[in-house]
């Protein structure tokens, strides 16, 4: 078994999602460069509100149709979350309180670990995804 650093597994993490992503909207490019656009402004979003407002912000835009890049991005940060052992959730409602009841110093990491989720999908999404969207 190799040894991965934690930048590493998190750039894994957020490749696979990314990559899926981009696999499974090829034929709906006007999604994926919102979601692009969306991961760009996103560490900006969430060091203004911090974490249960930038999360919450997330879900809502997503119940909208023409926002489910909203919907990607908060389902990508959960999972690889859970996947790193930081916030264990089966859906999005688990995930949302689960951040909710964290004690101050759990909810201080998990807002650093989803920032460093969110520049590596800054990254990640600026070099799979070809293209920019107005919005």
């Amino acid at each position: 078994m190799s040894m991965q650093s934690k930048s590493q597994l998190y750039s894994d993490l957020v490749f696979i999602n990314v990559q899926d992503l981009v696999q499974s909207l090829e034929n709906d490019d006007k999604r994926l460069k919102k979601y692009k656009s969306l991961c760009k402004r996103s560490g900006g979003v969430f060091r203004t509100v911090g974490l249960i407002q930038f999360l919450t912000f997330l879900a809502a835009k997503a119940t909208k149709d023409t926002e489910k890049h909203h919907e990607d991005l908060l389902s990508h940060l959960r999972l690889e979350l859970h996947t790193c052992n930081i916030v264990n959730s089966e859906n999005i409602v688990s995930f949302l309180a689960a951040i909710r009841q964290q004690e101050f110093a759990e909810y201080m990491r998990t807002s650093a670990e989803t920032l460093k989720f969110l520049q590596w999908h800054k990254r990640i999404s600026d070099i799979l995804i070809i293209g920019t969207v107005e919005d």
